[in-house]
């Protein structure tokens, strides 16, 4: 392969932007399986919370849902991670999309310039994945207290 003087400038913010959309789209799914699997967890954990009730059994839905509030701020944490991890992505996506949207003369290739700013407000994925783990963290906290409240 020869040195970059020789390939075509095209070539290069191509291949650059599929690396960086490689990176980008990794870490986006990710983050919406870690969504997923945050959801199955609160509803297996809910569904044991219950059942402990039923037994009776206060301190095990103590228990429970101790690790439901855990488990709600240790996937908040991650989902700090994965968000800095998406946003090298993009980073590294503007300036190639800058580049492309003035060899082509098309603006509107500037996608990440355009939805930077969300239209409506709380519609961020990073909003909404943080505010649901933030009220299944609360509602566990409730939980806990409830047990503790209502042991005969």
């Amino acid at each position: 392969m020869g040195t970059r003087d020789e390939v075509p400038k095209t070539a290069v913010i191509e291949k650059a932007l599929e690396h960086a959309w490689n990176w980008f789209s990794l870490h986006a799914a990710h983050r919406m399986q870690s969504v997923n699997f945050f959801l199955v967890a609160v509803a297996f954990l809910s569904a044991g919370y219950v059942a402990a009730f039923q037994i009776p059994d206060h301190l095990l839905a103590a228990a429970v849902a101790a690790l439901g509030a855990m488990m709600s701020a240790f996937f908040n944490r991650l989902e700090l991670r994965i968000k800095e991890l998406i946003h090298a992505g993009e980073d590294a996506m503007k300036p190639l999309q800058a580049e492309l949207a003035q060899i082509t003369g098309v603006p509107e290739l500037q996608i990440l310039e355009r939805v930077e700013s969300p239209k409506r407000s709380f519609t961020k994925y990073s909003v909404v994945i943080s505010l649901i783990h933030w009220v299944s963290g609360i509602a566990f906290l409730l939980a806990v207290v409830y047990a503790f409240l209502s042991d005969p």
